[in-house]
């Protein structure tokens, strides 16, 4: 017992053990108990409903009329969004209704493929080197740039970009520098996706303060990076506050320790090259920064594509290799997934 206290105390820190400890107290616990039930029960009451309710498996099916009908009664209690309006920044992105039509009509196109079998869909495999071809040269990698060999993959969103970037960096300095109990810098404005990436990959993660500016700075990353620090996070911009942290001081923290360090540009991405083109003060936040290593870039947001799609960028394949999966000597056979899913 003793020795896993202490292992989670090595791992989430003092003030959480102690938060936690806080938290089991009978008192508290009752406290927390009604409080959680009084949510659900708003949550519950604020789920609207129809009158067929499907629980288990029809005895006898249904016309497929009869079931696209119910899709489309179901599908009109759903908020209206209309296309050209960002009245829910976040949620999805249409610019007009001939967009919407196409990213539809693509939709439709491709449904019936499976990116895992790329023999049998090229022409899915081919698109999506495309993509990150494109965004790589808009983040400023690959050919005539500083970083020629950038490269990357796809991915269902923002959120299993960074865990692969995680789960690559943890692989890369495991085997490149026999790190053992990493830890992972962020600024506590960093998405909540690198707590996720922490807790499934066992990582320790280190939350940075923010300066008075509400960016994190490289002198404050600097402070926090120890012998298993295996990498460090820069936001461009931050979700909570909308500004670019200072990409540059990061990076050069991080490159002088021997680490790598990763932009998330899923949100900015697709919005500060255009910005910057305009004529307006963007720092360096890409692959101009010697020192960053891996970036995500969500298309599925400013880049305008449907849900979910994300793509995750490497300064080397060296690093990107460290994110697939490879099964050799499977008895099914050959499996290699490049990604989280297997079947996409």
């Amino acid at each position: 017992v003793l020795w896993g206290k202490l292992y989670f105390i090595r791992k989430q820190g003092v003030l959480q053990y102690a938060f936690l400890s806080l938290r089991s107290a009978p008192i508290i616990r009752g406290m927390l108990a009604k409080e959680k039930a009084k949510i659900a029960a708003k949550i519950s009451a604020g789920i609207k409903r129809d009158s067929v309710s499907v629980t288990t498996i029809p005895k006898q099916g249904r016309p497929a009329a009869a079931v696209l009908e119910l899709l489309k009664a179901r599908e009109a209690r759903n908020i209206r969004v209309a296309p050209g309006i960002s009245s829910m920044s976040g949620v999805v992105y249409i610019s007009n209704e001939a967009h919407k039509e196409l990213l539809d009509e693509t939709y439709a196109l491709f449904s019936w493929t499976n990116p895992l079998h790329a023999d049998v869909f090229p022409s899915v495999r081919q698109m999506e080197a495309e993509v990150v071809a494109m965004t790589a040269a808009m983040m400023n990698g690959g050919p005539n740039t500083s970083a020629p060999d950038a490269c990357g993959a796809m991915s269902s969103g923002g959120t299993e970009s960074i865990l692969l970037a995680v789960k690559a960096a943890r692989d890369y300095m495991a085997a490149h520098k026999g790190i053992r109990h990493p830890e992972m810098v962020v600024g506590v404005s960093a998405h909540a996706a690198y707590w996720k990436a922490a807790e499934y990959f066992n990582i320790k993660l280190v939350q940075a303060p923010l300066g008075p500016d509400y960016r994190l700075h490289g002198s404050t990353v600097a402070r926090y990076i120890t012998r298993n620090t295996v990498l460090v996070v820069a936001s461009a911009p931050g979700f909570p506050h909308g500004v670019v942290d200072d990409v540059a001081g990061i990076a050069t923290a991080a490159r002088k320790r021997g680490v790598l360090c990763h932009v998330d540009a899923c949100l900015g991405g697709f919005l500060l090259p255009f910005v910057e083109r305009l004529g307006y003060e963007v720092p360096l936040f890409d692959f101009r920064v010697p020192g960053v290593t891996s970036m995500s870039v969500d298309t599925h947001k400013f880049g305008m594509a449907h849900k979910g799609t994300s793509v995750i960028l490497y300064r080397s394949p060296n690093i990107r290799r460290h994110q697939f999966t490879a099964i050799t000597d499977w008895t099914g056979g050959l499996y290699i997934s490049p990604s989280m899913a297997g079947s996409r």
